[in-house]
């Protein structure tokens, strides 16, 4: 981030645990991260920075516009109506919960609430409604595409949907285009992540400094990544500082590492390292760490992008007799990060899988014997043979065209799937071009219609069709390729 205008922490003297940990830490403009095992200090660290007279802010410009989140204060799971009811009972405003979560302290024995993402939702739309003048459904409706907007740019795969039905709210996310989950359905790990999200939008006009202690807490690595993503973003966006305490293995992507410091314990003494130590990494990444290095296995390592991929290749895998251990690496860059990191230190037996996306494949990784760029948009579209599907629903091929023609149809409109629903108004789809259609927009619907229960086990019973109509190798012929080099 280059000449901020808002002010930020430069630099802050510590003293701690009778002089076991005296430093002083630098920070950028930005996203910070500090790192370390466990009893190095890092939320004693957050705790300094609220209110030590020992920090430093750029310019000698300080400022009360610092903010302290932590998972543990995360709000309770509550109905929408419950929401709603709380809200107007307790006159809460979001100016109203800025002004309280100023004034937490942070420790890990008094722990306070942040409000939930259902309720910050209902908080913010109400705010349109009464400075605006506008109807209620229009402030739903602009509350939903401004939190989605946000959204969106960390995780594509989920969307707000909200509509104003019957004087009442209703509010859910889709996910991955095709299944709606209640907020009061999402997994705790979904549920956080959105809360400490959208309470950081939330106060954009209010803090120019976030302290976060821990936010991975009970997220999977695909939340993890996002999460950081969001944050990254956020300072770039809106010119502010961040400065976030976590254990996760997060901080050895390469797009976070140059943002990250470490707390290590050397002769007795915490100390401050730019770059990890191996005893760190070990700590740290632990076996997950292990396994991105892949070199301590014979046994060959399959990284993807989701659970979708992962059940692909483990079924050919297990159908070609071929021994194959298959980690989720969260997404494409992801992915092509290892495979550059992996090759360049020498490993023979890791493979790399990344949908299509309609994009092409970076220069340096084409030729790469071992990565597989789907041809196909993504991987749910290697499920939409007519043929494969006729035979699980026990129908005609034509039937399964129509189908996946009227699925087109009846799903959400964006700018880039605009052009297939025109087409799929006009006439069939030609395969070459559905090819291109992002079928994850779809394939939760063909499932359904086609009498399985999810998209996964659609694609069970669809690979034990391929196998059975001896098809299964020609369709899925990019990856059975290099599952046989195995």
């Amino acid at each position: 981030m280059s000449d901020p205008q808002h002010p930020y922490i430069q630099h802050i003297s510590i003293d701690l645990f009778d002089g076991i940990f005296q430093s002083t830490i630098e920070f950028q403009p930005g996203l910070n991260i500090i790192s370390g095992e466990n009893g190095t200090g890092k939320t004693q660290v957050i705790n300094q920075l609220k209110g030590s007279p020992t920090r430093k802010f750029a310019r000698d410009v300080t400022t009360d516009r610092i903010v302290v989140f932590n998972p543990l204060r995360n709000a309770e799971k509550r109905t929408q109506e419950d929401i709603v009811q709380n809200l107007r009972t307790q006159n809460v405003s979001i100016q109203k919960i800025n002004v309280a979560m100023q004034g937490f302290a942070i420790n890990d024995w008094k722990v306070a609430t942040y409000r939930s993402f259902g309720e910050l939702f209902v908080l913010a739309y109400e705010d349109l409604f009464a400075a605006g003048g506008i109807p209620i459904e229009k402030a739903v409706k602009e509350t939903r595409d401004d939190f989605n907007t946000v959204l969106q740019k960390v995780f594509p795969e989920f969307e707000i949907i909200a509509k104003w039905k019957e004087k009442q709210l209703n509010l859910s996310v889709r996910k991955m285009g095709s299944i709606d989950v209640p907020i009061n359905s999402l997994s705790r790990g979904e549920s956080e992540v959105f809360a400490i999200i959208f309470n950081i939008y939330a106060n954009r006009n209010e803090e120019d400094i976030y302290l976060i202690d821990e936010p991975e807490l009970h997220l999977n690595w695909d939340l993890e990544y996002g999460l950081f993503r969001f944050l990254d973003w956020f300072c770039r966006e809106f010119d502010k500082q961040i400065i976030a305490t976590t254990h996760s293995r997060i901080i050895f992507n390469t797009d976070f590492l140059h943002q990250t410091q470490f707390l290590i314990w050397r002769q007795g003494q915490i100390v401050v390292e730019m770059y990890p130590t191996e005893e760190i990494k070990t700590k740290i990444g632990g076996d997950a760490l292990k396994l991105v290095t892949a070199f301590e296995t014979s046994e060959a390592v399959f990284y993807v992008e989701d659970n979708g991929q992962r059940h692909v290749v483990e079924f050919l895998a297990n159908h070609l007799s071929k021994d194959v251990f298959v980690s989720i690496a969260g997404n494409r860059d992801n992915v092509k990060s290892l495979c550059r990191y992996i090759t360049r230190e020498g490993s023979k037996n890791a493979y790399f899988l990344i949908d299509g996306d309609n994009m092409e494949l970076d220069k340096d990784l084409r030729g790469n014997e071992r990565f597989i760029h789907l041809q196909k948009y993504s991987i749910e579209n290697y499920f939409l043979k007519p043929a494969i599907l006729a035979k699980i629903a026990d129908t005609t091929e034509e039937e399964m065209r129509s189908l996946i023609r009227e699925k087109v149809k009846e799903a959400s409109i964006d700018t880039k799937t605009l052009v297939f629903r025109k087409l799929a108004d006009i006439a069939e789809i030609p395969e070459e071009i559905l090819d291109t259609y992002n079928a994850k927009n779809i394939i939760g619907q063909v499932a359904t219609s086609v009498g399985q229960h999810s998209p996964a086990n659609l694609m069970d019973e669809y690979l034990k069709t391929c196998a059975e109509e001896n098809v299964l190798e020609d369709i899925f012929s990019e990856i059975t390729e290099k599952i046989q080099l195995v």
